[in-house]
């Protein structure tokens, strides 16, 4: 028995040694790897950007990116999130004025991009884009998320998972419904999804509050992962469920450099205070005050 046992604490040192050795090797390779690409794009004060979008469809089959987020990594490592409201009335080039996630039905993601772009003074230069199919297959490698959901939200995610049964059937993903709420409960890939999806509690402004939290909560999970090949797995399904512009060694140091940090900063755009809301010729829109929502844009990542 002391002999067995003596070997088991062996074995388990060599495998520990082990996956430290691999970690290491991993991120070395990582490293290299982004030393070679060489094409990180710097604008404000040296934060490295990217703008990632949910696409979503409606009944029609006209696609617009209801999600847009800009992941924004300081030289430091720091990560800002800044959710854009989709209602927000832009000028789309080309197209005239639009709500924000209309441009995307129009031109695709460059144009959604050099959307954003104009609207809020900014250059970035790199994107990346999941349609509502891609997403819970990419949140399967991860095992789903934590998080926590009030007892009506609980109602409407399974209402929402009801709702995209079919969309999701080919999937693979587990369509189970979710039978609790309260804090750190665990949500299945295509909860997480039917989760931010949610429209009838409350406004768009707290519909984008849900998708942070659920990015954040991703984020959470990946800094917890200990099994490298999940991690492995993560990226290569990422490379076939996102269409990106950005080379994949600077989305994946991206992906390290916001998983590593335990303080996310979170913003929506419009700001609070820097919009007015309300029908405009019959339409719902948010109209922003563009300077200002400028200006504080740039204070968030100062700050």
């Amino acid at each position: 028995m002391f002999y067995n046992d003596r070997n088991r604490r062996r074995e388990r040192r060599r495998h520990g040694c082990l996956f430290s050795l691999f970690k290491l090797v991993f991120y070395c390779v990582l490293a290299l790897a982004i030393y070679a690409a060489g094409k990180t794009v710097l604008i404000d004060g040296g934060n490295t950007h990217i703008l990632l979008m949910g696409i979503d469809y409606d009944a029609s089959g006209t696609s617009r990116s209801d999600t847009m987020l800009i992941v924004s990594v300081s030289p430091t490592g720091k990560v800002h999130l800044t959710s854009i409201l989709r209602d927000t009335w832009v000028e789309i080039p080309g197209h005239g004025y639009n709500k924000i996630n209309t441009a995307y039905h129009y031109g695709g993601e460059e144009l959604a991009l050099e959307t954003v772009n104009k609207a809020f003074g900014l250059n970035i230069k790199q994107y990346a884009a999941i349609s509502v199919r891609g997403m819970p297959v990419l949140l399967d490698t991860i095992g789903g998320i934590e998080l926590s959901l009030t007892k009506e939200e609980a109602r409407e995610t399974n209402r929402n998972l009801a709702a995209q049964r079919a969309l999701l059937a080919k999937t693979g993903t587990d369509l189970s419904e979710l039978t609790e709420y309260g804090d750190n409960v665990h949500l299945t890939a295509a909860q997480a999804l039917s989760y931010s999806r949610i429209r009838s509690i409350g406004n768009d402004y707290a519909r984008t509050g849900r998708q942070r939290k659920v990015m954040s909560a991703v984020l959470d999970k990946l800094r917890s992962i200990r099994n490298p090949y999940t991690f492995y797995n993560f990226v290569s399904t990422g490379m076939r469920c996102l269409n990106t512009n950005a080379d994949w060694p600077q989305v994946i140091m991206l992906g390290v450099f916001a998983a590593a940090r335990d303080e996310v900063s979170e913003l929506r755009l419009p700001a609070e205070g820097a919009y007015e809301s309300g029908y405009y010729d019959g339409r719902w829109s948010i109209r922003p005050n563009l300077e200002a929502n400028r200006r504080i844009f740039r204070e968030f990542l100062a700050n």
